[in-house]
């Protein structure tokens, strides 16, 4: 999957906002999807399960997405199992 400079700038916005938390989100039809953050831990997220049946309804997730604050965009051991599991992209934006 390709990831636009139209998705970029909307994922890079979404995490401008939510931070110092993580945001999160899908990309279904090749649009980013904001998501609320249910997680209680700061370094983690997990998608309300609202957000995700709206995404499904809408068509295929594509990829999951989400921030990890202050920190690269190198998946951690937790996003590594997450993304074997869901057999889907993952896309991790660092911000700041």
């Amino acid at each position: 999957m390709k990831i636009t400079a139209k998705l970029k700038k909307a994922i890079q916005l979404h995490a401008s906002e939510i931070y110092p938390n993580e945001c999160c989100g899908v990309i279904v039809n090749d649009e980013y999807l904001r998501c609320r953050n249910i997680s209680e831990l700061k370094d983690q997220f997990e998608i309300h399960h609202e957000d995700l049946a709206r995404a499904e309804d809408l068509g295929e997730i594509q990829a999951y997405v989400h921030s990890h604050p202050n920190a690269s965009a190198q998946a951690s051991e937790l996003d590594l199992i997450q993304i074997e599991l869901h057999e889907k992209p993952w896309v991790i934006c660092a911000y700041p």
